[in-house]
């Protein structure tokens, strides 16, 4: 029995290593995780004392294990001086360094977005003289050093992916409440198509995990990408957190199937630069950068972050920004003020998180929390966001990372309508039109505070704040959406007031009659939507859930995920039981065979 209890319990600690271990495993990682493995020969035996010998091996192996993952080698970026022309770094490269080693800017580019940028900046010249190392010896770094033509080394950091992962039970949960619900705490996307849903002309590059290629709510949005990681063109996501960050942004309207992302008119350009399990070099997003400029994009969406500072990683932002490209970054999910990069580059846009209270979402559903700090800008809804699934359908993800895609999405509206407008332009409208004082009384302070940035993003705010549309009556809501531009008590989110010859609240299906006033005074009615109108915009889906459905699904959350865990232990229990009897079985047959 004893033997049994100690053959399951190895089991078990041989699938716990298998599922946590990183791809790219560090000593100081292996041994944390070895550190309580009683079956690892690195690990401290609790079940029963191991023979001497076992005992003597494991401590060499351990012994090993440490020497070896000390003298491990690196994987570096190497700034060149100037005067080293491109055969000196070539050389220098090969010299120090496996094979494989090549400058972070591979190619010159053909055009620049603006005046200042028709010749190479500063950024592509300091980007062109860095290389990436792939594979360097602690000697040879030291070597490295010594060279008078090197001017810095830094390691090639790893950054995760920002956001997590929350499969529903309930299939009828299709609501996106970050676009439009009844307590406003949202980016009013109804008002904000009245003016915008963007443009096949405006490109997004998603520098992620990838898009899912078939799912029908983004097929038709992809161009041709590229897959960083691995140097193919396949940008098949085999995470599931790009193909979501896709989906809020540009996922299909009006096909009857799934979500609507805010800006469903705009272009995808999938650039893989994280693994499948959500982790990748800043070298990949250096790369990846460098792709979406090539590939004429307009805004770069990286919800993604490291907390390692990166030379290197800094030009690349503002390479971009150089040749017109927006760099929209996610803050992290940790809670605290420490930062994160790209984010924490003065030239990205920062985006936190909010909830569907309208407060610094902290924690998130599953933990944790938005990040904060002076670098950020603005937040966006990002707690609970249905999105699209690799494997078709929706899924619910929280995070920073869902926060970040909404800016991006805004910012597409606003290219559409104005394409010549500028990284600099574009971060004071969404500065200046951003819902202040929205969150906890402590956090959202009026004016700039490094919880909530400059507020809560406002979609229709931006786009109205490119003064592109008249507005006759001055009350604030443009001929587009406005019903009637020459009153200015009429308007969307008017009151309406029956029997007084006038449509007060903009609603085609109760042009003057009584409506069920909405208590957030968003004005997005639940009867309106039922009969397929809202307020002059066009609505596409079914309104959001009412207050007590979501408090139920809340509370729905944690037994869901508490069942799930139930029969984990219940497969993993049955699992051992079948090897055992396997075992039992050819044990008998053997002994059968013998006699």
């Amino acid at each position: 029995m004893q033997r049994r209890w100690q053959r399951r319990a190895s089991l078990l600690s041989y699938h716990t290593y298998k599922w946590s271990a990183p791809l790219n495993p560090t000593f100081s990682t292996r041994t944390l995780l070895f550190k309580n493995n009683p079956f690892h020969p690195c690990g401290r035996a609790r079940l029963s004392r191991p023979p001497l010998l076992l005992g003597a091996l494991g401590l060499l192996l351990c012994l090993l294990g440490a020497t070896s993952a000390s003298a491990q080698d690196a994987r570096l970026l190497v700034r060149f001086r100037a005067d080293c022309d491109p055969g000196c770094r070539t050389r220098l490269s090969a010299e120090h360094s496996a094979p494989g080693g090549r400058p972070l800017l591979r190619h010159p580019l053909p055009h620049a977005a603006s005046a200042s940028a028709a010749a190479p900046s500063a950024a592509a010249a300091r980007l062109a003289r860095t290389y990436l190392l792939p594979q360097v010896s602690p000697a040879q770094r030291q070597r490295l050093l010594a060279q008078p033509e090197v001017e810095w080394i830094e390691e090639d950091h790893i950054g995760h992916g920002a956001g997590l992962l929350w499969v529903p039970n309930d299939p009828d949960f299709p609501r996106q409440w970050s676009l439009e619900q009844p307590s406003d705490a949202d980016v009013d996307a109804l008002l904000a198509w009245g003016l915008s849903r963007g443009d096949p002309g405006v490109r997004i590059a998603i520098l992620d995990t990838g898009i899912t290629p078939r799912h029908p709510d983004l097929t038709l949005q992809l161009l041709p990408g590229r897959n960083v990681v691995d140097g193919s063109s396949d940008t098949t996501d085999g995470h599931g957190h790009g193909t979501h960050v896709a989906s809020l942004i540009a996922a299909i309207a009006d096909n009857q199937r799934g979500i609507v992302g805010l800006c469903p008119a705009c272009t995808l350009i999938p650039i893989k630069v994280l693994t499948n399990d959500n982790w990748g070099y800043y070298s990949w997003w250096i790369e990846g950068l460098e792709e979406a400029v090539r590939r004429d994009a307009s805004i770069a969406n990286l919800s993604l972050g490291g907390t390692a500072y990166s030379r290197a990683l800094h030009d690349a932002v503002r390479f971009a920004q150089d040749h017109g490209v927006i760099v929209v970054a996610a803050m992290m999910n940790e809670g605290n003020n420490v930062p994160y990069y790209p984010a924490a580059f003065s030239e990205s846009i920062a985006v936190g998180a909010t909830n569907a209270d309208d407060q610094r979402a902290s924690p998130f559903h599953w933990g944790g929390g938005s990040s904060f700090g002076p670098h950020i800008d603005l937040v966006a809804p990002g707690n609970l966001l249905l999105g699209s699934a690799i494997g078709g359908g929706t899924r619910l993800f929280s995070g920073t990372s869902q926060a970040a895609p909404l800016v991006s999405a805004t910012l597409g509206l606003m290219r559409a309508l104005q394409p010549d407008l500028t990284p600099a332009q574009a971060r004071a409208i969404l500065h200046a039109t951003a819902e202040d004082q929205v969150g906890r009384p402590q956090e959202d302070r009026e004016g700039f505070d490094p919880y909530h940035g400059h507020g809560r993003l406002n979609a229709f705010y931006a786009l109205r704040a490119l003064d592109l549309f008249p507005d006759d009556d001055l009350d604030g809501y443009p001929a587009p959406v406005d019903c009637d531009d020459t009153n200015p008590l009429v308007h969307p989110k008017a009151t309406e007031i029956p029997g007084n010859g006038l449509d007060d609240d903009c609603d085609p299906r109760t042009p003057d009659g009584p409506s069920v006033l909405d208590p957030g005074g968003d004005d997005l009615l639940p009867m309106e939507s039922q009969h397929g109108g809202s307020d002059c915009a066009c609505a596409f889906g079914p309104p959001p859930p009412s207050p007590p459905l979501r408090a139920l699904f809340t509370l729905l959350i944690p037994v869901s995920l508490l069942s799930f865990s139930r029969w984990r232990r219940i497969l993993a229990r049955a699992k051992g039981d079948g090897r055992e009897r396997r075992r039992r079985h050819k044990e008998a047959h053997h002994d059968a065979s013998s006699r």
